[in-house]
């Protein structure tokens, strides 16, 4: 469920992210080559990211992005969690401070409902510490990287809802969880 304030309804925060069978979004170097054997493949990307508003990723992850080409989002409000301004960012990007409450007034002052935690690890630990993440979205990738950026870097503990799984080519599966939250988290 999406946080509430009392005006305007906060984006669910969905942290969509592809990771390996041992839990690593990168490989040692930072590199996703990992996943290079599946680009083409329907793994329900374009499904996904037609129910986006908005995204909000890391500093490396948006360095990274920005180095495939051209950026892929122009058409969304992106937040770039930094402490660096960005150099010439495409037109709906944005630098944002390490607050996540203040990105989610942000993307729901601009009339966001969904927001994409693109990642990486330390912009879903921040979110994920202040238990701002509404469903986790993994895309497992049948490969052992053995070492790595690890998806999950800081303890915190959350009860999960299997809402949805899915076979894709090539023994990808996506599985799709809703964060239970109790009355006092």
């Amino acid at each position: 469920m999406a946080h509430e304030s009392s005006k305007t309804p906060t984006p669910k925060v969905r942290a969509y992210v592809a990771v390996s069978a041992d839990g690593f979004v990168a490989d040692a170097s930072g590199g996703v080559g990992f996943l290079d054997d599946y680009h083409g493949q329907d793994l329900g990307y374009d499904a996904f990211i037609a129910t986006v508003d908005a995204l909000v990723m890391g500093r490396r992850t948006y360095d990274q992005v920005r180095g495939f080409g051209p950026w892929p989002y122009a058409d969304r409000p992106a937040w770039i969690i930094t402490s660096r301004p960005l150099e010439s960012p495409p037109p709906a990007a944005r630098a944002a401070a390490p607050d996540p409450g203040a990105v989610l007034a942000q993307a729901a002052a601009a009339g966001c409902r969904s927001l994409w935690l693109v990642g990486g690890p330390a912009a879903i630990a921040l979110f994920g510490q202040a238990d701002l993440i509404d469903t986790w979205e993994l895309t497992i990738v049948p490969q052992r990287l053995g070492a790595g950026l690890p998806l999950f870097t800081t303890p915190r503990p959350a009860r999960l809802k299997l809402e949805r799984a899915a076979d894709h080519p090539g023994g990808v599966v996506q599985l799709d969880y809703a964060v239970q939250r109790t009355h006092g988290n």
